[in-house]
């Protein structure tokens, strides 16, 4: 199913790409500053494409290329932060908590207007409960709730310089945690653990 939507993400993409050639150069700016969220944001779109197969959901391509593109903002991070291969310190850990602002203002100077991949951008770490950022935003829209699940899922089952990663049964024991404590989206997590079958 993945590989079947995988075409289709693509096409969006090249759409876009051919009214707005700075989507492109701006993934390839990921793709040149930090192979470790090059990986992510392919992982998260195959996750999401594999998501929205499963439930069923309108605009596959679409939810697929909001996952691509989620974290454009990293670009603006500073290397020594963005690639750190240690825990960060709270200043530097407000920095990165800066990219989905910046990458919503890169997806607006592009002229981006479509809400799903402006809201999948600006909402990936916020919470249910107002806990997460950049702007403890209690309101969330569904692509935001699914991202921040997602997002959460690739990031903890991916190894990254400072961690290990850890196998899929307890990544989604933590992300429960985060649901039980009314963070992340009770319904949202339990389709998101059927499509991992």
């Amino acid at each position: 199913g993945n590989l079947q939507q995988l075409p289709k993400t693509i096409d969006v993409l090249i759409g876009e790409y051919m009214e707005k050639p700075e989507i492109l150069k701006n993934l390839n700016q990921i793709s040149n500053k930090d192979y470790t969220t090059s990986i992510h944001i392919i992982n998260t779109m195959g996750l999401m494409l594999s998501y929205s197969i499963h439930t069923k959901k309108k605009e596959i391509a679409n939810r697929g290329f909001t996952a691509l593109i989620h974290d454009i903002g990293k670009i603006e991070i500073p290397d020594e932060i963005l690639m750190a291969p240690r825990k960060l310190s709270a200043e530097e850990f407000k920095v990165i908590q800066s990219h989905p602002k910046m990458g919503h203002k890169i997806l607006l100077n592009m002229g981006i207007t479509d809400s799903m991949i402006l809201d999948g951008t600006i909402q990936h770490h916020e919470k249910l409960d107002g806990s997460g950022y950049p702007y403890k935003k209690l309101n969330l829209s569904n692509i935001g709730k699914e991202m921040a699940i997602i997002d959460i899922y690739e990031a903890l089952t991916a190894v990254r310089p400072y961690k290990k990663s850890f196998d899929s049964f307890v990544a989604l024991k933590i992300i429960k945690k985060d649901v039980k404590r009314n963070q992340l989206d009770l319904k949202i997590f339990e389709k998101f653990v059927y499509s991992l079958l």
